[in-house]
């Protein structure tokens, strides 16, 4: 009888272990089945001057340069600089500056220092908001690069 018992338990957990896998190799072929997930590589934000855009990235937040194919400089991160010559040629339109349609989004524990570091690089910066705390506690610092690009700067969620 304890015997039996104890089969019966040893079968239960067998049977559970077993739909777990079968509910694991289930999932394992549906994600086999995705072949060509999309991935997000990169930001691309158009710039006048390049190489002044690439200090600016670089003094501020630490983004190094990985590629300069000549017009368009690939930085760590996954930030993109694209010369303004080249992408209103091939667009064909105007850049509008300051358009406020997207930010490009960053985070700083020591808020303070990074609003110290970015008004002693750059006194001449073109704030949106300076440093203020949400109502949800979230400190942030909102601001233009130099070529109207917006750009926040928050402490962790």
């Amino acid at each position: 009888s304890r015997m039996f018992k104890g089969y019966l338990r040893m079968r239960k957990l067998l049977l559970h272990s077993s739909v777990f896998f079968v509910r694991i190799d289930l999932l394992v072929r549906h994600m086999k089945g995705m072949k060509n997930i999309m991935k997000l590589k990169n930001v691309l934000i158009v710039v006048k001057d390049i190489e002044r855009a690439r200090k600016f990235y670089h003094d501020l937040f630490g983004l190094e340069l990985i590629l300069d194919n000549g017009g368009n400089m690939i930085l760590t991160e996954g930030l993109v600089l694209q010369d303004e010559k080249y992408w209103t040629s091939f667009l064909g339109k105007e850049i509008i500056k300051e358009n406020n349609s997207s930010e490009l989004y960053f985070e700083e524990a020591d808020i303070e220092s990074f609003v110290d570091k970015l008004e002693s690089y750059y006194p001449e910066v073109r704030y949106v908001n300076r440093l203020m705390t949400h109502s949800w506690g979230q400190r942030v610092v909102r601001f233009y690069d130099p070529d109207g690009n917006l750009i926040e700067v928050g402490t962790p969620m």
